[in-house]
């Protein structure tokens, strides 16, 4: 086995250990599994922006546009204790909306744990958004919405981000992954600037891009009067940019 390979392998088996806690051996649940559903309903009131923080330690987050409201939907989950805080605050010019599941699920490893949230934000409201993962699966879909910035951070797990649509002005994103794969579906008709490092992973892509320097452009790049900027970075796994 090359020493390259045999060092990715060390540093994966590294991380999924430290992610996993102490290992099932360690389990300390001393509470039941119920089956716990809150409705996520807010509205926007006079606010003109709106920064949306999504903080979860493992679990499932799909997000997307559409809603009638600043946001809605279902958070699912089955341990009391990780039932995930709603705050809203709105200071009439700018609000703030945290979900808050950043309990420490290390201590329920070998229990069916559930975190599931279903969610649809307002198209029209320039938004900030912050999501953090320990691990899991995050389906983004955040092309029809008004971006302002989105920034994802996500220990180990698998990530899909969604950017096709028409944005009316430049926005950035950033993703920081650990282990595991992000895919990005990009805008054609937009001018679109990625900067890709795979870390000890592999950088795929598809479509309409083409290498520039350090980053990866589409052909309406330097053309249209709208520019999405992405800075996606991967530690151990793979990372899929597709501009089709």
């Amino acid at each position: 086995m090359r020493i390259d390979s045999v060092m990715k392998y060390f540093l994966f088996a590294s991380l999924c250990v430290a992610l996993a806690g102490c290992g099932p051996h360690m389990d300390r649940l001393d509470e039941e599994l119920v089956e716990g559903k809150e409705t996520v309903a807010i509205e926007r009131g006079k606010v003109e922006m709106v920064r949306m923080e999504l903080v979860m330690s493992a679990g499932e987050v799909s997000l997307k546009g559409g809603a009638s409201k600043l946001l809605e939907g279902t958070l699912f989950y089955n341990i009391p204790s990780m039932k995930p805080v709603v705050r809203y605050e709105d200071t009439g010019f700018r609000g703030h909306l945290l979900i808050d599941q950043s309990g420490d699920s290390s201590i329920h490893i070998g229990k069916n744990i559930r975190n599931k949230w279903e969610l649809a934000a307002d198209n029209n409201i320039p938004l900030d958004l912050i999501l953090r993962m320990g691990a899991g699966e995050s389906r983004l879909i955040l092309g029809e919405m008004t971006l302002r910035r989105v920034e994802v951070n996500v220990g180990a797990g698998k990530m899909t981000m969604d950017l096709r649509g028409d944005p009316q002005k430049d926005y950035d994103v950033e993703v920081h992954g650990g282990v595991g794969e992000a895919t990005i579906h990009l805008p054609t008709d937009i001018g679109v600037s990625v900067n890709a490092r795979g870390g000890l992973g592999e950088i795929k892509t598809s479509g309409d891009l083409r290498k520039d320097g350090p980053s990866y452009v589409n052909s309406a790049y330097g053309k249209s009067g709208v520019t999405v900027r992405v800075d996606v970075q991967g530690g151990i796994g793979q990372i899929n940019l597709h501009c089709d």
